[in-house]
């Protein structure tokens, strides 16, 4: 079997465009935050992979060390990133849910605005009436 076709295939699978994938993570970190997100991620990959028992060739040890100090460093890039993603994403959501209250303000206060112009036109109306029936 070729390891390195498999290799290819979560790879592509991992990295594919994914649009259902990607909004279930979105709906995730909406739901839970962002720290709850890492820390899952953190618990899945800190497993110790267990190596096959085999006869590999130094070379292909070596290899294999390197490629598991690379997904240890891009793990401490993710957890670097998600720590400073944590602050943003909390003051993006303070600032939204601020945006949605003026939002909701702004659309009382205009609701009030066109009664009170309603009011107005009809007071107007009936001044109007009340003139031209003056003037015959």
């Amino acid at each position: 079997m070729n390891s390195d076709a498999g290799e290819s295939s979560q790879f592509n699978e991992f990295h594919g465009k994914n649009p259902v994938t990607l909004l279930k993570l979105v709906d995730v970190v909406s739901a839970r935050g962002l720290k709850h997100v890492w820390f899952e991620i953190k618990r899945v990959l800190s497993g110790k992979v267990q190596l096959p028992n085999t006869n590999l060739v130094p070379a292909q040890q070596e290899r294999i060390n390197q490629h598991a100090a690379m997904l240890r460093t891009a793990q401490d890039k993710v957890e670097s990133s998600c720590i400073a993603l944590e602050a943003p994403t909390s003051q993006y959501n303070i600032e939204r849910a601020v945006e949605e209250g003026n939002k909701r303000e702004c659309l009382r206060q205009a609701q009030k605005i066109k009664a009170e112009i309603a009011v107005l036109q009809a007071r107007l109306q009936y001044v109007e009436d009340a003139y031209s029936s003056a003037q015959r």
